[in-house]
């Protein structure tokens, strides 16, 4: 009953000094707790920025680390080909030097026997220069080829296309290398299916080059009592030539490396075979200037059979 009395008797300026207290008391729990959450959130916000940036951070460095693992690779792969090319380099000026020295020295010897007129006779005198004029035709050989494909690899060759019989060309180049294919005792024939014309859209001039080249080149590493065949397979919109033999064949190993300039399957046994071991890589450039390839299939011991496709518009 006193607490009751006392509480009712408080005045008015006990009670605003009761209410100020109770209101500073709530502010002040107000602000505290202001604070701890304040406290917590940041750090949650200061957590989840660590981890952001320790993220992206990670990223950058496996990004950078990517990078420098790629440049690494296309650096050491470069080298590896700057090292394959030094190699093709050195292999290609050293078969350049045989080739041109073995028929200059030919010359050389023949005129120097001549010159010092060691040989009375003048049918061997005229044998003598005959080979020598053969050496000479060599030299002039390789030096053209060594052009052509220089010009075929510059982009300066500049093909007229006309529309042309392409069955007819290849007989009348049949016709033209007859006589090197009977000394060699090679039969070239046509396949049973070649029809009397097929129309393709080319440069007629260059395409004969690769006929005469692919040709010659069965007949001299054909071997004796063989045959050298030309077919035709036709479509709608192309003609594929195909010239197969069964002579020597090629190793798979080198067949990759055939169209390449001076290569030679069996270095010695080739350079009897004469050439000059550009006939190929020059098939190979004329090709892909009309936008083409040559392809070859060959079996050591079998033949060989390459063919090349050309466009009917």
């Amino acid at each position: 009953m006193k607490l009751q009395l006392t509480v009712r008797s408080i005045n008015h300026a006990a009670l605003l000094i009761a209410l100020l207290v109770t209101l500073v008391v709530i502010i002040s729990g107000s602000i505290v707790a202001t604070v701890y959450h304040f406290f917590w959130w940041g750090l949650v916000i200061i957590c989840v920025s660590t981890f952001i940036v320790t993220y992206l951070f990670t990223r950058l460095v496996i990004k950078r680390g990517n990078l420098i693992e790629r440049a690494t690779a296309e650096i050491a792969g470069e080298m590896m080909r700057l090292e394959e090319v030094e190699h093709y380099r050195r292999e290609y000026l050293g078969n350049f030097a045989h080739e041109i020295k073995t028929p200059v020295f030919n010359v050389q010897g023949y005129v120097s026997t001549l010159l010092d007129g060691a040989l009375e006779d003048e049918n061997v005198n005229r044998r003598y220069l005959e080979r020598a004029e053969k050496s000479v035709e060599r030299i002039i050989d390789i030096i053209t080829h060594l052009d052509e494909i220089s010009r075929l690899e510059s982009g300066e060759l500049n093909l007229e296309y006309t529309g042309f019989d392409i069955v007819g060309l290849a007989r009348e180049i049949s016709d033209t290398l007859e006589r090197e294919a009977q000394a060699s005792r090679i039969r070239i024939f046509f396949a049973r299916s070649t029809p009397k014309s097929l129309f393709v859209a080319a440069d007629r001039k260059y395409v004969a080059q690769v006929l005469v080249n692919l040709i010659s080149n069965s007949i001299k590493y054909g071997t004796a009592g063989g045959w050298t065949r030309i077919s035709f397979v036709e479509t709608a919109d192309r003609v594929t030539v195909e010239v197969a033999d069964n002579g020597e064949g090629i190793e798979q190993d080198d067949v990759p490396r055939v169209f390449e300039r001076f290569f030679r399957t069996d270095a010695s046994r080739s350079r009897e075979k004469g050439g000059t071991g550009l006939g190929l890589a020059i098939v190979k450039h004329i090709l892909e200037a009309h936008g083409q390839t040559i392809s070859l299939s060959s079996e050591l011991g079998v033949g060989s059979t390459f063919s090349f496709t050309l466009s009917r518009n």
